[in-house]
This record gives structure tokens, C-alpha cells and sequence, in this order.
């Protein structure tokens, strides 16, 4: 959908390390994996994702041409964005080298690793909160942290 409006935390932190790590290395099969991550035949409601079929799911994309899968990261590339502007907190902008690095790294698998057990409930739905939901929540959270006021997590 429109600005990954559908997608669970768990696709979101897969899909992003995808996307990082086909930026460090340029290889394609990544890519196909990406896809498989980001376009199911279902589209509303999506259907559980379960990493362990990526693999399998990623068949699909095999014979893609590249530049179609090109065109899919380079889009996931402008959700991300639309998500960095969205959620200042979340995503803060980076002035020093050592930061910048950092910014590369996703790791969003821990984020929502810390956050479990809290408002969303336990890890398996913490990452199947949808992102738009996760990522306000984490985003109201530093910006009180930030103030120094007390988060609700």
C-alpha cells in the first residue's frame, strides 16, 4: 500500500536490513528478498509474515528484470525517508561520521526487542504491530525522553 501503510514492525526492520545491506554489498539476490518481503498477493489484510519462508517467497522474484528490482529498493528508500520526516524522534538527523555509520545500521529488530512487553504486548505482537503505530509510540517516548519527562512504555 501507499507509504508501507500496512506493513508489521518485523517486515519493516527485515526489509530495512535488506535494503542496507544490498547498499553495502550491490548484491541482487537481496533485492528479490525485498520484494518477497514487501509485495504479498494478499494486500489487505496482509498475511502473517514468517522470515523463515522468505527463501521460498523470494522464488517469485527470481526472474525479475534488475531494473524493476532496482526500482523496488529505490522506492523502499523514499518510504523510509517519508517515514524519517514523519518521526524526527525515531529517525534524528546525523551530523557526525560515527552516527552516520550508525544510521546504516538498522537493527530495528532490537528496537522493537526493547519495547516488548510493554503497550504492545509480548514480542511475537509487539512486531506485528503495524509500523505507523510502533514508530509513533517510540517517537512520543524519545521526544519525552529527550524533554526529560517520564515515557509510557
Amino acid at each position: 500500500m501507499d507509504k508501507i501503510t500496512n506493513l508489521s514492525a518485523k517486515e519493516y526492520a527485515v526489509a530495512d536490513d535488506l535494503h542496507i545491506k544490498f547498499r553495502a554489498t550491490g548484491n541482487v539476490e537481496l533485492l528479490e528478498y525485498l520484494a518477497a518481503t514487501l509485495y504479498v498477493a494478499v494486500k489487505n489484510p496482509r498475511p502473517a509474515f514468517d522470515k523463515n519462508n522468505l527463501h521460498t517467497a523470494a522464488l517469485q522474484f527470481k526472474n525479475i528484470p534488475t531494473e524493476t528490482l532496482m526500482a523496488v529498493e529505490l522506492t523502499w528508500a523514499g518510504c523510509k525517508n517519508h517515514l524519517a520526516k514523519k518521526f524526527k524522534y525515531v529517525f534524528p538527523k546525523t551530523t557526525s561520521k560515527k552516527s552516520k555509520i550508525q544510521a546504516n545500521q538498522s537493527g530495528f529488530g532490537k528496537t522493537i526487542l526493547s519495547v516488548a512487553g510493554g503497550k504492545f504486548g509480548t514480542f511475537e505482537e509487539t512486531e506485528n504491530t503495524n509500523i505507523y503505530t510502533l514508530m509513533e509510540e517510540l517517537d512520543e517516548i524519545l521526544k519525552q525522553a529527550k524533554n526529560g519527562k517520564k515515557g509510557n512504555a
